[in-house]
């Protein structure tokens, strides 16, 4: 009988630190990064800004992410219609006029880019113009995937 006791008694315990490893998990889960678009939340660092043009950057960026989607969404409805040539043909001079329009369409979200760029930098004090540059390359690696870093994905709990 003494040997049942003692198992019952060991599986209470492992039951109880089983339990509260759980909730020591839930409790104490990293927070995750939140994804921002584009360099908005390391800018300020990065340019070295102060109160006031951290204020404008954010406020220039968010015109211009308004501006990029609206033309994103745009241009995912153009792209719909020219793929759908696949399934519904269509005449050879639609399709080159609609893709005519792609081509204007991302031109038009190249110099609206180029428009914020050129806003940013003149934001900035004339100390602050080197930090630019560094803004600009890491800007540049990830509009072109440059520095597209791949590591294992974070841990889901």
């Amino acid at each position: 009988m003494p040997a049942l006791r003692l198992y019952k008694w060991a599986a209470i315990i492992l039951l109880v630190v089983n339990l509260a490893m759980i909730a020591l998990f839930f409790w104490t889960k990293p927070p995750h990064k939140t994804p921002l678009k584009g360099l908005n939340f390391e800018s300020h660092k990065i340019l070295e800004l102060d109160d006031s043009q951290n204020e404008h950057f954010l406020e220039s960026a968010q015109r211009h992410i308004q501006q990029i989607e609206s033309l994103n969404a745009q241009q995912k409805t153009m792209l719909q219609e020219y793929f759908d040539s696949l399934v519904q043909p269509k005449d050879s001079v639609e399709q080159r006029s609609l893709l005519l329009k792609l081509e204007a369409l991302e031109g038009k979200k190249i110099e609206m880019t180029l428009a914020h760029l050129k806003e940013v930098k003149s934001l900035l004090r004339p100390d602050q113009e080197d930090n630019f540059k560094i803004f600009y390359q890491q800007l540049l690696g990830r509009m072109l995937l440059q520095e597209k870093k791949t590591g294992p994905p974070p841990p889901e709990f």
